[in-house]
């Protein structure tokens, strides 16, 4: 199944860089159908009925499609407009033709494992949801990390003044009298005092 998908795929390519090269660029109506028999080929040449292997493989070349198509209104067996998003034009055409290429490619050399299961709107939309949840939370430790540095930072160096001496390494005189015995003529502090009482 790769390798008829792969040499059409490469036609297809090549198709819209001839046109690109020619500057030839392709009406609506053109373009429309063009994505439209890209999506029908895909899908004859899977063909996702044969077996679960191919019904798994079309679920994820889908995935690729939706970037051109739109998959709940394509029918590979009758052209309609509505089928085809309205935003693009054929760069993103030959863009997604590229990636289903690359993708079709490293599935065929297992690069790429093959899924389980079908792969879902559903599924899809879990694993974006795990992906970007991850991800916060990872901004959000490195954002931490970066605020628990800055504090220790301020806090190992808010101790010492600009000579980096602490407050408490200036010499004191070890027989220094009490102030409030010097001022007072008594010590108010009782045996809290550190003057009165040293040891």
């Amino acid at each position: 199944v790769f390798d008829p998908l792969i040499k059409e795929l490469d036609t297809k390519v090549a198709q819209l860089e001839t046109n690109a090269k020619a500057q030839h660029p392709p009406t609506r109506k053109e373009l429309e159908i063009f994505v439209w028999k890209c999506g029908r080929v895909v899908r004859l040449l899977v063909k996702p009925e044969a077996s679960n292997a191919r019904e798994i493989f079309w679920s994820e070349c889908k995935g690729l499609l939706k970037k051109c198509l739109v998959i709940e209104k394509f029918n590979p067996s009758s052209f309609t407009a509505e089928a085809v998003r309205l935003d693009i034009v054929e760069n993103d055409l030959l863009e997604m033709l590229r990636q289903l290429t690359r993708y079709t490619s490293q599935r065929k050399s297992g690069r790429i494992a093959a899924p389980d299961v079908v792969q879902t709107l559903e599924l899809g939309e879990a694993r974006k949801r795990k992906r970007e949840t991850e991800e916060e939370e990872k901004k959000q430790k490195e954002k931490d990390d970066a605020w628990q540095k800055r504090r220790d930072q301020k806090f190992n160096s808010w101790a010492f003044d600009q000579m980096g001496s602490k407050w408490d390494d200036a010499l004191s005189d070890a027989e220094e009298e009490c102030p409030d015995k010097k001022k007072n003529g008594s010590c108010a502090y009782g045996r809290q005092c550190g003057f009165c009482f040293r040891e």
